[in-house]
């Protein structure tokens, strides 16, 4: 997806970007030891061409409307209709989330999207 001179070129800018930073943070150092997703994953500092050099477009990302549906199950990508605005709950296991969310429609609510936590925080394969 990247040609090799342009991969060169950025890993040349982004140790002066390094230099940089280095530099910064002695200043005003980070506010937290490390930035992590809700799921706990780290999140870089810096993301680049290089981290995706062995990406396949149509395999990893793919077109909106089209599995792996990274850009939306919707092929106008949300341009002709709008997101569905929805509660959701996730409270531990399956059992749970089911519990809460039957209280939710007895109370009214019809618009209750049902995800597990694990679900929830990505961690379910």
């Amino acid at each position: 997806m990247w040609k090799d001179e342009h991969l060169h070129k950025v890993e040349e800018e982004k140790k002066e970007w390094v230099e940089s930073v280095v530099t910064t943070f002695k200043e005003t150092p980070e506010r937290l030891s490390s930035f992590t997703t809700l799921s706990g994953f780290e999140i870089s500092p810096l993301s680049t061409p290089i981290d995706i050099r062995d990406l396949d477009y149509t395999r990893d990302i793919g077109f909106p409307g089209f599995y792996p549906f990274t850009r939306g199950i919707q092929p106008s990508m949300y341009r002709g209709r709008l997101w569905t605005m929805r509660m959701f709950s996730g409270l531990g296991g399956a059992e749970e989330t089911t519990s809460v969310s039957s209280i939710s429609c007895v109370m009214g609510n019809r618009a209750l999207r049902r995800v597990p936590l694990p679900d929830l925080d990505g961690l379910r394969q």
